[in-house]
């Protein structure tokens, strides 16, 4: 599997890493709390080797203050 993090705006994300856990395998990213990120759509889409993908997407809260 294969996994691509981008925000809309700013591009792909080279912070994310991969995880194999068990049977599971993942992919996490952490972004700094800053407001550059605020409203922004971060979506993972995800590749398979048989050319299969998916995708999910959240939009971004950075809390006042940060």
């Amino acid at each position: 599997m294969e996994y691509l993090w981008t925000i809309n705006g700013l591009g792909p994300q080279g912070t994310a890493t991969s995880f194999v856990n068990g049977n599971y395998q993942g992919s996490s990213i952490s972004l700094p709390l800053e407001p550059i990120y605020d409203g922004r759509v971060l979506t993972c889409t995800v590749y398979d080797t048989a050319g299969a993908s998916d995708r999910r997407t959240w939009t971004i809260e950075v809390e006042d203050g940060a």
